[in-house]
């Protein structure tokens, strides 16, 4: 018995040793990832590119993301569209939805390889599953332009809805746009919220929202301004589901 109590407890310490050890490299990846992170943060590419290589080829989604970013953007690094692809393709697998996004990027915008808004489509909704709601935007953009599949208005609208309930930019400018323009469902102009809409978008930065917002204006009265006025606050402050009903 006392032989079989000593193998359970050495078994025992083994694996605590061994736990130990995978909790410190754990430690010692993020640390580098961090580094990585700050050196990036004051421009010394190559050096995020140094804390980064290793960890990348070491199995890391996030790294792998971050080092074919500076291959695209050439950062610390000759600009290599097909070494970007290749680590965002990698990190996509791993379905890091960053990676995903950006690799549909790539392919919409024929970096590295041939347009292919199909294939960025393919990458683009497997994004979107994980959350990106930069992907729902482009799965938006794509329904409105008809690229890579049917121009399909309704459908723009409800990836761009979806987007800037999520606080996108982008979507809540796109979705204000055809609220005024009346491109939608109902076929039937909504000033009131393309006007909450736009003033959102400005507020997140996106400055083409302000035409939106200042046509959206001309037609509301001063109790509907009101209203909206008070639903931009709620929504800004998180304080009541921001949807684009009135």
């Amino acid at each position: 018995m006392r032989g079989i109590k000593e193998f359970i407890i050495g078994c025992a310490v083994a694996l605590l040793s061994t736990c130990g050890l995978m909790s410190a490299l754990a430690d010692d990846e993020e640390a580098a990832f961090n580094a990585g992170l700050a050196a990036m943060q004051r421009g010394h590419y190559a050096m995020a590119y140094r804390a980064w290589i290793d960890i990348a080829q070491s199995g890391n989604a996030r790294a792998k993301s971050n080092i074919g970013y500076l291959y695209e953007q050439g950062f610390g690094v000759s600009q290599d569209y097909g070494k970007a692809m290749t680590w965002y393709s990698d990190a996509a697998d791993d379905g890091l939805a960053e990676a995903q996004h950006n690799l549909g990027m790539m392919y919409a915008n024929a970096l590295g390889t041939e347009e292919s808004w199909g294939r960025a489509l393919l990458w683009f909704r497997r994004a979107a599953e994980n959350e990106s709601f930069e992907s729902t935007y482009m799965i938006g953009l794509s329904y409105y332009r008809g690229l890579g599949q049917i121009e399909d208005k309704p459908s723009a609208l409800h990836y761009f809805r979806i987007a800037a309930e999520s606080g996108y930019a982008d979507a809540q400018y796109m979705l204000s746009y055809m609220l005024l323009a009346a491109e939608g469902p109902t076929l039937k102009a909504d000033p009131f919220n393309a006007y909450v809409w736009s003033s959102l978008a400005l507020e997140g930065g996106q400055v083409q929202a302000e035409e939106v917002r200042d046509l959206a204006r001309m037609v509301l009265g001063k109790d509907d301004l009101l209203r909206a006025n008070l639903k931009i606050s709620e929504c800004a402050a998180g304080d009541a589901a921001c949807d684009y009903t009135n």
